[in-house]
């Protein structure tokens, strides 16, 4: 993995890295992280009151805030990856 420089923080979680991957395993990669996202936002749904069926695979969280703050980064990193998969196309 290559670093990228980021002057903004510095904190290490925040450090930006640069990974390769080839194009059949960024489709693997988001197709996995698509079902989490799904899954989690299903359980924000259920938990929230907003979905009436018992989600399949129901995410152990506490409340339908966490389930949505989850299933919001998640989404947010599937948009940095398809905008960044999209720039190099």
């Amino acid at each position: 993995m290559d670093k990228i420089e980021d002057a903004s923080t510095n904190n290490p979680l925040d450090q930006k890295l640069l990974i390769k991957f080839t194009r059949l395993d960024l489709g693997q990669v988001i197709e996995g992280l698509s079902c989490r996202q799904e899954e989690w936002q299903q359980t924000a749904d259920w938990h929230s009151g907003k979905a009436s069926e018992f989600p399949a695979h129901l995410k152990e969280g506490s409340n339908a805030r966490e389930a949505q703050w989850i299933a919001d980064n998640y989404a947010r990193i599937l948009s940095l990856i398809e905008r960044q998969y999209h720039e190099q196309s």
